[in-house]
């Protein structure tokens, strides 16, 4: 009777420590995105931190005037290494917003990104033909940049992203509880097919309630952003499309890796519990906002 107390007592405390440690990680970057975000995928030149460019500045100050933001010094760009821009924060929160527009943003040509772009886990032949198609599918106009920039701010204005922060702990409490109370309800099971199976469902709960907050929070924002006006949907779908042509291109590049990672139409392959929209799906969106606002002129 003590030792099942004792270990009662034991999970107990491995189930706060592991709520408690969920909590924070997903905090953290929310709290103190400068020391998370801003430090990690920040570009450096010569070791030191590279400086925005002026342009990329300003499509930032100008998609912050179109989204009507008034705060923007609450907002903090800088410049990130990669393709895909970053973000954390909550403009709400003492230490604001941070947004890391990629390096490509700045590059105006499929020979400016041959000369400096490097892929980190794959060498590329720019001399091909997949090489030469990856070249330019990184290359955006400034449409298709500020809709990005747009729509990454416009997902940040929702409180939908403290879900994680909040209900992950939340989860892995009541799961325990779940799987408490089952002991009694069905004593004919064995205690570790019970806690597991609770355990299993509270997860797969979870990723599927995450999922639909995140396919909302997405879909509202590219609707959002689309509907400002036609250069904004204009910019989407170029977006999109030539995200999905990157994934693409890259799928042939990186070989089984790259099979592993995107689909044959560019979508990122996701697992079995992950419900966040496909590209090809925010595309379709996007596209029919922008026949909508055609019609319409």
């Amino acid at each position: 009777m003590a030792s099942r107390l004792f270990r009662e007592r034991n999970i107990r405390i491995l189930v706060g420590i592991t709520a408690g440690g969920v909590f924070l990680y997903n905090a953290v970057p929310v709290a103190f995105p400068g020391h998370t975000i801003g430090r990690i995928y920040r570009s450096y030149a010569g070791g030191k931190e590279g400086p925005l460019s002026a342009k990329c500045r300003e499509d930032f100050e100008e998609v912050c005037a179109d989204l009507g933001i008034k705060n923007i010094n609450k907002y903090h760009p800088f410049p990130s290494f990669g393709t895909a821009v970053h973000k954390a924060g909550l403009s709400w929160l003492p230490n604001g917003v941070y947004l890391g527009i990629p390096d490509t943003f700045t590059m105006r040509s499929a020979e400016e990104v041959i000369a400096n772009m490097k892929l980190a886990s794959h060498a590329v032949d720019w001399q091909t033909e997949d090489g030469k198609a990856l070249a330019h599918s990184v290359v955006m106009s400034k449409n298709a940049r500020k809709f990005c920039i747009a729509k990454e701010l416009c997902e940040m204005k929702a409180s939908q992203v403290l879900m994680p922060t909040i209900v992950a702990p939340a989860f892995i409490a009541a799961s325990y509880a779940g799987g408490q109370v089952m002991k009694f309800a069905v004593p004919m099971l064995l205690p570790g097919l019970t806690s597991f199976s609770v355990a299993l469902i509270g997860f797969t709960a979870y990723c599927m309630i995450s999922g639909w907050v995140y396919t909302m929070v997405e879909n509202n924002a590219d609707k959002t952003v689309a509907k400002l006006s036609p250069d904004y949907a204009k910019g989407g779908v170029e977006f999109y499309e030539k995200t999905l042509r990157k994934h693409q291109n890259l799928r042939r590049i990186m070989g089984k890796k790259g099979e592993k990672m995107y689909s044959y139409y560019g979508n990122e392959n996701q697992g079995a519990l992950n419900f966040r929209p496909a590209l090809t799906d925010r595309l379709r969106t996007v596209g029919e906002i922008k026949q909508q606002s055609q019609e319409s002129s």
